[in-house]
């Protein structure tokens, strides 16, 4: 009697399919794992802002041009809810900002102009609004509290 040596094509298919199930299951938890990820990194790069601008009014850091008597500094977000910037409110006023944008398919809902005023005398909420969400469409979201004394908390 022969022996044969190898294996059958309904084998190869079985172990093919398993291999593509495997694979498949892989990818989608790691497309999860990354939508989240960039959310994360989005809401750290904003705190980070939003304490660059606090720290700023703290220690009464005027731009290097034409700001006489300086109030705070406020963090805007753009109407597209994508892009934000920091700017002095100085007098006279002064149109100093830097623009930055969030990766694509992230955005922000809630507060659009807060100011961080000087010598930590708290926080002016320009629309009522404390929180600012983040989030992408695949339902992710990230919720950035500032208090009325200035504190930064993500929920």
């Amino acid at each position: 009697m022969k022996r044969n040596f190898g294996f059958t094509l309904l084998e190869i298919l079985v172990a093919i399919s398993i291999i593509v199930l495997l694979s498949s299951l892989g990818l989608a938890s790691y497309v999860k794992f990354n939508r989240r990820q960039i959310v994360e990194q989005s809401t750290a790069k904003i705190v980070s802002e939003l304490r660059l601008a606090q720290s700023f009014a703290a220690n009464q850091q005027k731009p290097e041009s034409g700001c006489l008597t300086l109030n705070g500094y406020f963090f805007n977000v753009d109407d597209d809810g994508v892009s934000y910037w920091i700017s002095p409110d100085c007098s006279p006023l002064l149109v100093e900002k830097t623009k930055e944008g969030l990766v694509s398919g992230v955005i922000m809902t809630g507060f659009s102009k807060i100011e961080f005023n000087v010598l930590g005398r708290g926080v002016k909420f320009f629309d009522g609004k404390t929180q600012l969400t983040v989030s992408n469409g695949a339902g992710y979201s990230k919720t950035i509290s500032v208090g009325e004394a200035g504190d930064i908390k993500i929920n």
